[in-house]
């Protein structure tokens, strides 16, 4: 026998199947735009590994800056070099075969293939004392000299700029850029304690920031194109208001500054000697402009003196370069990075010519 339904229990039960239909809809509406916000991520994250268009896009941004005589150091789908090293590079590289290892300032910074045998740390608005911090942080943590001291050579790239604490405080901000690192002056560089995921998300953000300023960057090259589609204006130097910036940037008390950042120099080589390792100085290439300056007179004899003091290898490539291979005041253009490249790749050879045996820590000579 059937059970009758009155008309009340009917309707209530339509407005309670509607209600839930239209619940469900308002539940699909709302999750509707973070799904495609997903989907947009996950398909940026895709492109932003495609090694094709990367590789496109940073032919695209070299040559523009060889045109256009300026500087170019391939920052792959990063915001700039330092963000590649550490999002990247730092976390993919074990340096099971030892390699040359440079150490320095921005006007170091030069893009080799990656996988060794040289691998470039050189980082922007770094002293001596923090490029000790990062060679610590390699060496503990990283295990740089894994392969073992006589298959590991450390060049210090070096120009007086390295000689000056930066008061901006880039070097320490730079670790805690994405939450990847943390940095102390006393404790140093040290990985940060995160999960694995969080670390992922953090390097495919970073990935994915540094691919949409890669497109940006590529856009406003090709409207500078359109404004001088009669060909490019020659390069311009201004060497008064060059040694007028190098003199404010370097400061009043610049002797006494100098003096200490040398010093954490000697303490970074006298630590890599103590291990055995081949350490040699490298002088970075200068424009004329600076050679009436008192900080490069100055900063060459200190370290001459240390290299002296300390037995090892110091190589002068000040003039390796001519005015127009600059961009600005220190940093190398494209072509000017070209050639820095050479004198890396030939110093190289040398070192590894020198055998896993050899001893160069005391500065045995290179032919």
């Amino acid at each position: 026998m059937e059970t009758a339904v009155l008309p009340e229990a009917r309707e209530a039960a339509r407005a309670e199947q509607k209600a839930g239909t239209l619940a469900r809809l308002q539940c699909g509406l709302a999750l509707a735009p973070i799904l495609a916000m997903a989907l947009s991520i996950m398909a940026l994250d895709s492109v932003a590994h495609s090694g094709r268009l990367e590789r496109w896009l940073t032919n695209q941004l070299r040559e523009f800056s060889r045109q256009t005589g300026t500087e170019y150091v391939d920052a792959g789908y990063y915001i700039d070099h330092e963000d590649k090293l550490l999002t990247e590079q730092l976390p993919a590289q074990s340096y099971p075969d030892g390699g040359v290892y440079i150490f320095g300032t921005c006007n170091a910074r030069v893009d080799f293939p990656p996988g060794g045998p040289i691998y470039d740390f050189a980082t922007a608005n770094t002293s001596h004392d923090d490029t000790y911090q990062l060679l610590r942080y390699l060496i503990d943590q990283r295990g740089l000299l894994r392969a073992g001291a006589g298959k590991c050579h450390v060049v210090f790239a070096l120009s007086y700029h390295a000689s000056r604490k930066d008061p901006t405080g880039f070097f320490p901000n730079l670790w805690g850029r994405h939450g990847l690192y943390t940095y102390s002056p006393a404790r140093g560089i040290a990985d940060a304690p995160i999960s694995p995921l969080r670390r992922f998300i953090g390097q495919e953000r970073t990935r994915i920031a540094g691919f949409m300023a890669c497109l940006g960057e590529y856009a406003v090259q090709e409207m500078h194109h359109l404004s001088y589609s009669k060909g490019e204006p020659p390069k311009k130097h201004y060497p008064a208001y060059y040694k007028e910036a190098d003199y404010r940037y370097m400061g009043s008390n610049w002797e006494t500054g100098m003096r200490e950042e040398v010093q954490w120099l000697g303490q970074a080589v006298g630590e890599l000697q103590q291990r055995g390792v081949s350490v040699t100085v490298a002088l970075l290439p200068l424009g004329t402009w600076e050679d009436d300056l008192p900080f490069k007179r100055e900063y060459g004899q200190e370290v001459a003196a240390l290299c002296r003091d300390k037995g090892i290898r110091l190589l002068d490539w000040t003039k390796i370069l001519g005015d127009d291979d600059f961009d600005d005041s220190v940093h190398p253009n494209v072509n000017g990075i070209d050639k820095l490249r050479a004198a890396f790749q030939t110093l190289a050879a040398q070192l590894n010519h020198a055998g896993p045996g050899a001893d160069n820590s005391k500065g045995a000579p290179l032919q």
